[in-house]
């Protein structure tokens, strides 16, 4: 039993998802940006974490926008599927085997780098590291 989408309702899925992340991802810029100015330290070390999450919005809409280019047949071809075509079936643990070069590349390499990225952009600028050590040497001082 399969449920299937129309190409239109595809296409809209598509380009709302792709809008929503830009708007949510370019917020956490600007915040991350705003958020440097009291922070002090080098450029590097004040302006870090918008740096990366600057970085990091693009690999992370990569994806998306190959889906937008291909609802709206401006990328088609062979070059534009995620998967081989003689490659079955694409479900769970075996659909890693079945991705072509555009598939690795936007799908894992540029997804899975961006969510470092951002993750490294948040956790630095919301100083977690410095926060879990402290709550780590109080837990280690009461014992």
């Amino acid at each position: 039993m399969g449920i299937s989408a129309t190409a239109g309702a595809k296409a809209f899925s598509h380009t709302f998802s792709l809008a929503f992340t830009f708007a949510i991802l370019t917020n956490l810029s600007q915040y991350l940006a705003w958020k440097a100015q009291t922070r002090r330290g080098t450029h590097w070390q004040r302006y870090g974490p918008a740096w990366l999450t600057l970085i990091a919005v693009p690999l992370l809409l990569a994806d998306q926008v190959r889906h937008c280019l291909q609802d709206s047949d401006i990328w088609t071809g062979p070059s534009s599927r995620m998967y081989r075509p003689d490659c079955y079936p694409v479900t769970g643990l075996h659909g890693f085997l079945c991705l072509s070069l555009t598939g690795w590349v936007f799908s894992i390499l540029c997804t899975y780098l961006g969510f470092v990225l951002l993750v490294v952009a948040v956790f630095w600028s919301s100083s977690l590291l410095k926060k879990l050590r402290h709550a780590w040497a109080q837990i280690r001082s009461h014992t």
